[in-house]
């Protein structure tokens, strides 16, 4: 689920970067082209993601609702296994935004809730910038 909302998402972060503009992070990058705003918010809609871009993090929160604590302790043991099996995708799709965006920096931080509660969330940087 995250991975494939992850790389719709990042393709519409990239679709029009090789405009040539240099921009100071992510958060102008996506604000000076109005277009990527709006995919990307279609994106997280069809996808029941919340997508927030602010400086050089875009972070994606899902929301899994009401659950009890038996599956909240469930969910939390095995998106925990699966944030680090991710992580090398992770560097991948920062390092095509950075290149694309002609930027540096960038993190993506993805979010899982429920309960009202963070289950679990886990930062992925591009240590080589």
């Amino acid at each position: 689920m995250i991975k494939r909302s992850l790389a719709i998402i990042t393709a519409a972060i990239l679709l029009l970067a090789g405009c040539g503009k240099q921009y100071q992070d992510l958060e102008s990058y996506i604000d000076g082209n109005e277009k990527y705003g709006e995919e990307i918010n279609e994106v997280a809609g069809a996808e029941n993601i919340d997508v927030a871009i602010e400086g050089n993090t875009m972070t994606l929160t899902y929301d899994f609702g009401e659950m009890d604590d038996y599956d909240f302790e469930i969910y939390s043991s095995v998106l925990e296994s699966m944030g680090d099996e991710m992580g090398k995708e992770m560097i991948e799709v920062i390092d095509d935004i950075e290149s694309e965006a002609h930027l540096t920096g960038v993190t993506v931080k993805v979010v899982f809730t429920g309960n009202g509660k963070t289950i679990w969330e886990k930062e992925y940087v591009n240590d080589e910038d």
